[in-house]
């Protein structure tokens, strides 16, 4: 018996196994980083809880509800706790398993009992940090801010899972570029993509981003079709290992855009020319924000630029630097973000928005992303 045809033919595109290897290298790095800090500060150790962190410094993949928690010391060692529930692999010195389930039914303060399975290694740390507000019966620094800073510049892992969960992400793009034409359910254009990016990926994902309605600038995805004449803006942001992607292509739903609509196709498309144009390590978010905003909003009292023009991404869909108005974030040396300049108003029918990922490297702009614009 012959399989079927798949519905996706692009099928594990992303190969997690090298991934995997980077991942564990960054991992380690960034532990004697955070020891190395730990010593300068006078903590003798900090406590990672937060899902994000636990990401960032051991590898831990899986639903960020997993039970786990973590300790990296002022020597670098590194140990994490993680629920026998829990299959994925993580990058630490030291493993402990803990029970946070029985018969299937997990445990309701599966919390504690991760960190009751690092005990003797926080009784014996006298100055502790923690990412994480309180833990009873002892004193803790807050270290959350110098782990944020830490973030803010992506190393070469980072990097490339950001760039895997891309390359999902622009699967998603191939796979309803075909189909869009009116009388699609809106929810089908979701699905299609959803399931392209899934097994591109090679691994389930989270959330795939808000934008799926034809007609509208943006909002979830309905159960109605599309309309002929309408734009259809999809933003969405595809996941490997926890890190995201996020990008927006716009689809005309008849197959061609009407005049107007190309006009505001062109005119975006230069907007985003010349925000690459002004970017590199010092340059102020604002200010990049302010140019691009003025050469949109100028052009025709018709149509509007409202929102922000992009936005850090890594292990968190949205994070620094904002590129919004008045924005005093700075674009530094490693950091990873989108561009996503728009146009709308009612001739539009939907408007179009083009979103690009990005980082800074070796002092310039790389961009990640490859799909055409106007695919």
């Amino acid at each position: 018996m012959s399989l079927p045809t798949s519905l996706y033919p692009e099928r594990n595109i992303v190969d997690l196994a090298a991934l995997a290897r980077l991942q564990d290298a960054g991992c380690r790095e960034r532990r004697t980083r955070l020891s190395n800090w730990l010593v300068e500060v006078g903590l003798d150790g900090a406590l990672i809880t937060r899902p994000q962190h636990l990401t960032y410094f051991f590898g831990l993949r899986g639903w960020r509800s997993s039970p786990a928690s973590g300790f990296v010391g002022r020597d670098g060692f590194g140990l994490i706790s993680v629920g026998n529930s829990m299959g994925s692999d993580v990058y630490a010195d030291e493993t402990v398993r803990f029970d946070d389930s029985m018969f299937a039914t997990t445990f309701e303060d599966r919390e504690r009992a991760g960190l009751a399975a690092l005990d003797i290694r926080l009784a014996k740390t006298k100055a502790l940090g923690a990412d994480c507000t309180d833990i009873a019966g002892q004193t803790i620094t807050p270290i959350s801010g110098h782990i944020s800073s830490m973030r803010r510049r992506k190393y070469p892992d980072e990097v490339a899972l950001i760039s895997a969960a891309i390359a999902a992400n622009e699967a998603g793009y191939r796979a309803i570029a075909p189909h869009i034409a009116p009388g699609l359910l809106e929810t089908e254009v979701f699905a299609l993509f959803q399931g392209a990016a899934i097994v591109a990926a090679g691994q389930t994902m989270g959330e795939l981003g808000n934008d799926f309605r034809g007609g509208q600038p943006g909002g979830r995805p309905r159960p109605v079709p599309l309309v002929e004449g309408d734009l259809l803006p999809v933003d969405a942001g595809a996941v490997v290992a926890n890190y995201f992607s996020d990008m927006c292509r716009t689809f005309a739903v008849s197959g061609t855009r009407a005049p107007v609509q190309e006009e505001a196709f062109g005119r975006v498309v230069h907007a985003l020319s010349i925000a690459e144009d002004m970017i590199r390590p010092g340059v102020r978010c604002g200010t990049v924000f302010q140019e691009v905003a003025s050469l949109l909003n100028s052009h025709r009292d018709d149509w509007r630029f409202d929102h922000h023009l992009g936005h850090g991404l890594g292990l968190d869909p949205v994070e620094r630097p904002f590129i919004n108005s008045g924005s005093n974030d700075i674009f530094e040396e490693g950091c990873t973000f989108t561009l996503e300049p728009g146009l709308y108003g009612d001739n539009l029918r939907g408007g179009i928005r083009l979103e690009q990922n990005y980082v800074i490297e070796n002092g310039a702009l790389r961009r990640l992303s490859n799909l055409p614009l106007d695919i």
